[in-house]
């Protein structure tokens, strides 16, 4: 313990919380900075966090695997039989799942959509369908907020109720995870956002829906991973085959969701997050030890790419797993 807390005591700057867990044993938790700076409220292990892609892009590709365990569909079905009003063709669940579909990403059409304006789904899919696919569907891999976007409309209109409205029956019911919800909520005791310490931008939930809306816990997110391990999501047969290699690149592995690596010679599944507000996360699952490492901030420190100097959440969870793992953390592995 004392070895991650004198790593902590050199990032003063960190605002949030860590965890890192072996099966059900706590090794280290503890939470830094405030939730809250104008009030000067603290951040504790029980504070809420809007968690981006690190919980929701999970949670969307679960569903969507309860959905095919239903036979209500399947991996290699065309997106265009349950979205009809969208032109391109050749793009499958598939696609979708793990990044290779090349739809264009939304949150990177900023002069069309606007972080801090409201829209229906209607105008998304407009400004979309005025943009052609950056690639063939399957030919590349590019990181793609639309994809999860779509899969959450497919859940509403295959399940017939609302994304969120399943997400929280079929998902947090079961998990037990009775203090995660979503933006649009307005849940008490959620962090503020910060950018270098000063309030960082409002962005619109209706941009993040099925990729990015998640609000959740330390506690919670060990609670969903435990869901999964425990086959109680889905199936032992589901969870394995999210977590196999569908593309290879030279930096990225995917699975559907996952991103699957080879570190300290372990293999781990993980996912970050980062919303544009200010919050960053990451959590990484080291499989074969049954180690989790999470890390949520509030307080998104700015930094400059080519110095590789500060990379938020992914580097301090890289960094804890080489004290964890007492191995060396090479340049690469701490942003890749």
């Amino acid at each position: 313990m004392n070895t991650f807390q004198s790593y902590m005591e050199r990032r003063p700057k960190f605002s949030g919380v860590i965890s890192i867990s072996k099966g059900n044993e706590i090794i280290y938790e503890d939470a830094f900075g405030l939730s809250n700076k104008e009030k000067e409220i603290e951040n504790n292990i029980h504070t809420k966090y809007p968690v981006g892609s690190m919980l929701s892009k999970p949670l969307t590709a679960v569903a969507t695997f309860q959905l095919i365990e239903k036979g209500k569909l399947s991996l290699h079905q065309p997106i265009d039989k349950f979205l009809p009003f969208y032109k391109n063709k050749g793009i499958t669940i598939h696609h979708l799942l793990n990044h290779t579909s090349g739809i264009p990403n939304l949150l990177m059409l900023r002069k069309q959509l606007k972080w801090d304006q409201d829209y229906t789904q209607k105008q998304i899919f407009d400004t979309l369908q005025e943009h052609k696919l950056n690639f063939t569907p399957g030919q590349k891999i590019s990181y793609n907020n639309t994809g999860f976007f779509m899969l959450g409309l497919i859940i509403e209109k295959v399940s017939g109720v609302t994304y969120h409205d399943y997400i929280k029956e079929n998902i947090f019911k079961p998990a037990n995870m009775k203090h995660t919800g979503f933006l649009h909520e307005e849940i008490e005791g959620t962090a503020n956002n910060y950018i270098n310490q000063k309030s960082g931008p409002y962005v619109s939930p209706t941009l993040l829906f099925a990729c990015g809306d998640a609000i959740s816990t330390l506690e919670d997110i060990h609670l969903f991973h435990k869901a999964l391990e425990s086959n109680i999501l889905i199936t032992k047969i589901s969870s394995e085959q999210m977590q196999t290699p569908t593309y290879k690149g030279r930096f990225i592995t995917m699975g559907y969701s996952w991103f699957i690596k080879q570190l300290f010679g372990r293999k781990s599944v993980s996912h970050g997050g980062t919303h544009p507000g200010g919050f960053t996360t990451h959590v990484e699952r080291y499989l074969d030890d049954d180690m989790t490492i999470v890390v949520i901030s509030n307080d998104m420190i700015s930094h400059k790419m080519l110095t590789m100097k500060e990379l938020g959440a992914t580097l301090i969870s890289r960094e804890l797993a080489s004290l964890l793992f007492n191995q060396k953390l090479h340049h690469w592995q701490k942003f890749f």
